[in-house]
């Protein structure tokens, strides 16, 4: 496990543990709904996806998200969803997500 991505050993998927706190539940909710949308629409946009998880409790989301590898997180981080994500993150949120890569 590591908090920086650089400093995974080479080779095998890539998880990534993502945890956000909500400014409310409503919040919570708005990017609940929102995720929920992007995991249908990466089924088909993002072939290097492996699978993304979506947990919720009160003002509390918790993500798990695997990739193929390097260049399939890449490729999803560059895609117009996740720039539209960080948006709406920094709006509902408090703080910046908490994201733990592993490899599997």
């Amino acid at each position: 496990m590591s908090s920086e991505l650089s400093k995974l050993p080479p080779g095998g998927s890539i998880v990534l543990h993502v945890h956000i706190e909500a400014k409310s539940i409503d919040a919570s909710d708005q990017l609940t709904k929102y995720l929920l949308v992007k995991k249908e629409t990466a089924k088909t946009s993002e072939p290097g996806i492996l699978d993304f998880r979506i947990y919720q409790f009160e003002e509390k989301l918790m993500l798990i998200e695997e990739y193929e590898d390097e260049k399939a997180l890449q490729a999803s981080r560059q895609s117009e969803d996740f720039k539209a994500f960080q948006e709406a993150v920094s709006s509902l949120t408090i703080g910046a997500p908490d994201i733990s890569y592993y490899r599997e």
